[in-house]
């Protein structure tokens, strides 16, 4: 053994072991058969989300497989690094999750992971049946994200494309929508932030000062004031407060009933298709929209009373879902629609057709019956009257107009927050289509193509919140509203709802003003707003006037003052002012086209005192033979002419509840110029002022 010298290292201690040697990592020298390279060739990003949602057509995914590459996903999230993928595993994982990544604006990238979409037949299980109970699958964030962008796209496609090109997106939203439900009791879990511990939970206490000054009234009489609190005790309980409303504050990111709104619009634009086309329904499918239309109130109605609302352990702030109360009220306004059409139709076929077909055990529809609230009973078209639906309807626009964001307040809530922040659900969502979405008339916007140079560009629709607009939200419920009340047999029904949407239509506050000559939405048309309180006035005078019909048909002297005349009379004429300013947009729009087409246009007015019925008549042929002059194409002369034969219609009623004989036979004469053909007037007795 060589010498010790003061120079040389001492040995380690003989009771400390040599450490092992550092393994390679288990995951790290874990080798990785390279699969075929033809099923890894690296995919290019689409700003489009529904280039990774494939259309599969033999429809088969199963649950398998969503887990295991759910799973993978997950721990390549955990190991991978920020530096760009080398192999074929990473580009995959590239293309099928989003990257984490700490900087917030990179969070704005719309890449999804790829993922078949199910578009089977809704009355089946789709392409994704049961598992077995050993199986291990869930839903996670990302799956989720995935569902919003999905019924996002299939907003837009609906809003702007032919039925025929929404359905199968709309299927795919309620197949998933299903998977979500049979993994899940309450799907909200999988968003909702968790219930806060019971130790959070403090009991309710009253505050120092206020326990001081209740302990002193209690002990003495009040022959003096109480004596004030010390300041330092009154800015703590201020500092308490504010900290509890601090805490208070919703900060979820999606409300708790998200899912069902999704859902139940879902359900309630699939009605709405096959209600126009019944010939796109699937094998299986209802041929009748109104099963569906009653599967989107059940949905609403679990949102409504889910645990983690009624169970005071949900967030204390959470806000009214606006969106939800909207589409149940149209989607109660279609049911009165159903239910109107049957009593005016009544028979054996109208009988016989059932409200709930016996749906499969493992469709969406049999589980959304499964998970229906016991102790309610069930709304149905038997034993609920068309007025007790639109009852329900008005409460829940009322609820849903009353917490709809205001451009006002919404303005001036971004001025103080800064930069946007990311939103909750897709802004598409924020605007609900109207009923009849699809316009041949106005051709769809096309997406641009993907480039490479521009990845990260967010696909049409999917912008911020100024796609919203309060007016149009408000313009679609008065307009559905308006067309259920003009078939309402009762005249003070019709009078009640017609009354109800000319009061939506009065709280639409426009950038420009609905008074000015223009009147023109890009969401509506020219005059459309003016148009639609016309309507609505003239649909409350003309009850009005059929309420007193029997008494002005029996003479009676005192039946021109009475209220329902008085009402009527105002009614009408404002009815009277509203189409006028209607047909004047209508008008000044149609000429502008054509001064911008370099076409010339001969309107002639049918108010003119000096104009006849026969020149009135000619001009439209006359029209047609002048050089340099084309008869208005499409639908424009046609919106003109119903505009005329509805200010005729109201001046006649007008007419009718006039007690002066010249005034009257004014109206009439002018009422005969608008209508045209349409008006025929009977002859008139002028001893007792009666028609004969």
């Amino acid at each position: 053994m060589p010498p010790r010298t003061c120079c040389a290292p001492s040995p380690p201690p003989a009771s400390t072991p040599p450490p092992p040697p550092r393994p390679r990592g288990l995951w790290r020298a874990r080798a990785t058969p390279a699969p075929p390279p033809a099923s890894h060739a690296p995919h290019k990003f689409h700003t489009n989300p529904l280039f990774h949602l494939h259309h599969d057509d033999d429809g088969i995914c199963t649950d398998d497989s969503d887990a295991s590459s759910t799973a993978s996903a997950r721990k390549r999230r955990r190991l991978a690094s920020d530096t760009p993928p080398t192999s074929d595993e990473e580009v995959l994982y590239w293309d099928y999750s989003r990257k984490c990544s700490p900087h917030p604006e990179r969070l704005d990238k719309w890449v999804t992971r790829s993922k078949r979409m199910d578009t089977t037949s809704t009355a089946g299980p789709g392409a994704h049946p049961a598992p077995p109970p050993a199986a291990p699958t869930s839903c996670d964030l990302e799956d989720w994200e995935d569902l919003k962008e999905l019924f996002a796209k299939a907003a837009e496609i609906y809003e702007n494309e032919p039925p025929q090109d929404a359905m199968p997106l709309l299927r795919g939203v309620i197949h998933e929508c299903h998977r979500f439900m049979r993994m899940y009791y309450d799907p909200s879990v999988v968003y909702a932030p968790p219930p806060p511990p019971d130790a959070a939970r403090r009991p309710v206490q009253t505050p120092p000062d206020q326990r001081v000054v209740r302990d002193w009234l209690a002990d003495r009489p009040p022959l003096y004031p109480p004596p004030r609190p010390e300041p330092e005790l009154v800015a703590k309980a201020k500092a308490r407060l504010g900290a509890e409303e601090d805490r208070k504050k919703c900060k979820c990111k999606d409300l708790p009933t998200a899912f069902y709104t999704i859902l139940g619009t879902t359900l309630f634009f699939f009605g709405n298709l096959i209600d126009q086309d019944a010939a796109l329904a699937a094998p299986g499918e209802a041929p009748r929209p109104t099963p569906y239309w009653l599967a989107a109130i059940d949905v609403f109605e679990i949102g409504e009373n889910l645990p983690i609302r009624t169970s005071g352990r949900g967030c204390p702030g959470a806000p009214e879902d606006w969106r939800m109360a909207i589409i149940w009220g149209r989607t109660l306004v279609c049911l009165t629609h159903e239910a109107l059409a049957r009593e005016k139709d009544a028979g054996p076929a109208a009988a016989g057709t059932p409200d709930e077909p016996a749906w499969p055990p493992d469709s969406p529809f049999a589980l959304i019956g499964e998970r229906r609230l016991p102790r309610t009973g069930r709304m149905s078209l038997a034993n609920t009257t068309p007025e007790e639906m639109m009852l329900i309807a008005k409460d829940q626009f009322s609820r849903g107009i009353f917490h709809m964001p205001h451009p006002l307040h919404h303005a001036r809530r971004l001025a103080q927050a800064g930069p946007p922040q990311p939103r909750a659900l897709p802004a598409v969502f924020t605007c609900t289509p109207p009923l009849t979405a699809y316009s041949a008339s106005a051709p769809p916007p096309t997406a641009p193509a993907a480039t490479d140079t521009e990845p990260d560009a967010p696909p049409p629709g999917l912008l911020p919140g100024e796609t919203f607009s309060r007016a149009k939200e408000l313009f679609t419920i008065a307009s559905e509203v308006l067309d259920v009340a003009e078939r309402f047999p009762a005249p003070s029904a019709r009078a009640g709802l017609a009354a109800f949407a000319d009061g939506l239509l009065g709280q639409m506050k426009l950038e420009a003003n609905t008074e000015r000559a223009g009147t023109y939405a890009p969401w509506a048309g020219a005059g459309a707003i003016v148009l639609a309180r016309g309507r609505a006035s003239l649909v409350v005078g003309a009850a009005k006037a059929e309420e007193i019909e029997g008494r002005i048909e029996a003479g009676d002297a005192g039946v021109w003052g009475c209220d329902e005349a008085v009402d009527g009379r105002e009614a009408l004429g404002v009815a009277v002012v509203y189409l006028e300013k209607a047909r004047e947009a209508l008008i000044a729009k149609q000429e502008e086209e054509r001064a911008a087409r370099g076409e010339a246009i001969v309107v002639e007015r049918a108010d003119d005192e000096d104009g006849d019925d026969e020149d009135m008549g000619g001009d439209s042929d006359e029209e047609e033979g002048e050089e340099g002059a084309v008869a208005p194409r499409g639908g424009a002369e046609t919106t003109v002419e119903e505009v005329g034969t509805m200010l005729a219609e109201a001046l006649l009623t007008l007419a009718n509840l006039t007690e002066d004989v010249r005034e009257r036979e004014v109206l009439y004469a002018r009422a005969q110029r608008e209508g045209g053909d349409a008006i025929v007037l009977d002859e008139w007795d002028e001893e007792d002022g009666m028609e004969v």
